[in-house]
Order: C-alpha cells, then sequence, then structure tokens
C-alpha cells in the first residue's frame, strides 16, 4: 500500500505522509 493511500484512509497525518515522502526521495 502507498503512502499515499494510507494518508487519505487517515491512518498516517499528513505530517507522517511528507515525512516518508521526503525520505523515500531523498533515497532514491
Amino acid at each position: 500500500m502507498r503512502f499515499g493511500e494510507l494518508r487519505d484512509k487517515g491512518l498516517i497525518t499528513q505530517a507522517e505522509f511528507e515525512a516518508q515522502k521526503a525520505r523515500l526521495l531523498g533515497e532514491g
């Protein structure tokens, strides 16, 4: 499941989503 889906379902907060996205972009 993608982080966007987790965020949309409310399983993670917007802040958590942004942090995960930044980490993934950094690793890429």
